[in-house]
């Protein structure tokens, strides 16, 4: 019962343009696919979990400007903080805050490929008060800065 719930929750996620949502669809599909032997039923009080994980996953892509305190995404959805790192853990396997950053810099690589903005334009548009803060991340991310973008681009 719990597996069907999950192919139903997930599946607007992975249709997005978002590419950490087709990810996670596809571990939850591995998981599923796992001989049952190997999968961890969770109780029947956890069902709501993976709304509650899709819930803060678009509470982030919705607030990428002005970013939330884990204290304050984790009330969003109705639960603690600690509550959402192991939701994180759970069907992610990375920490709510570490998912964060990469949803911030993805939208910022988009920016940079899209548009005509400057670097610190988009630094400041995805929640970043310091471009150095910015391209530091960029570039743990992607193994470049994002001023290279542009000269891949263009």
């Amino acid at each position: 019962m719990i597996n069907d719930t999950l192919s139903v929750r997930t599946a607007p996620l992975a249709g997005q343009n978002f590419p950490y949502c087709a990810a996670v669809a596809d571990r939850l599909d591995e998981r599923r696919a796992a001989p049952s032997s190997s999968v961890r039923q969770a109780p029947a009080s956890h069902a709501p979990y993976c709304y509650t994980t899709r819930k803060a996953l678009k509470l982030m892509q919705r607030n990428v400007e002005k970013p939330m305190a884990l204290a304050q995404l984790a009330a969003s959805v109705g639960v603690s903080p600690r509550q959402i790192q192991r939701l994180f853990k759970q069907h992610l396997d990375t920490t709510p805050q570490s998912y964060y950053l990469q949803v911030r810099i993805s939208k910022a690589r988009r920016l940079l490929r899209n548009t005509r903005a400057k670097v610190l334009d988009v630094a400041l548009a995805c929640g970043f008060v310091s471009p150095n803060h910015f391209s530091r991340n960029y570039k743990a991310l992607y193994g470049y800065p994002p001023s290279h973008e542009r000269r891949v681009d263009g």
